[in-house]
């Protein structure tokens, strides 16, 4: 009896940094001077506590499509962790009124 062939598993695409920013809509153009959207991605990857599902080849980061739909569904319509009351406004140090020396003819006189 022979065994049953398993088909090879099949390749996902898989994406650079640059490119998974604009598949998921963080960044609008493919210039190299637009860096808008990775920054959110690369501190996803390094965060100690659930970080995102990434891919390191050869030292670089990529994400597969899988990766990228699982990122996008855990932060779309994700609540603002910063709601609530605003942060207070540094005040400036109120300054002491110093006496201002006397004038150098009041002096003599005394």
């Amino acid at each position: 009896m022979t065994s049953p062939k398993t088909a090879p598993p099949k390749l996902e695409p898989v994406y650079d940094l640059k490119a998974a920013t604009i598949a998921l809509g963080l960044a609008k153009s493919e210039a190299p001077e637009d860096k808008s959207g990775q920054r959110f991605l690369r501190d996803g990857v390094n965060r100690d506590h659930n970080p995102f599902p990434h891919v390191r080849i050869n030292g670089q980061l990529k994400f597969k499509e899988s990766q990228l739909a699982e990122i996008l569904e855990r932060h779309v319509n994700a609540p603002n962790p910063r709601t609530g009351r605003p942060r207070m406004k540094r005040r400036a140090a109120k300054r002491v009124a110093q006496p201002s020396p006397a004038p150098a003819s009041q002096a003599l006189a005394a």
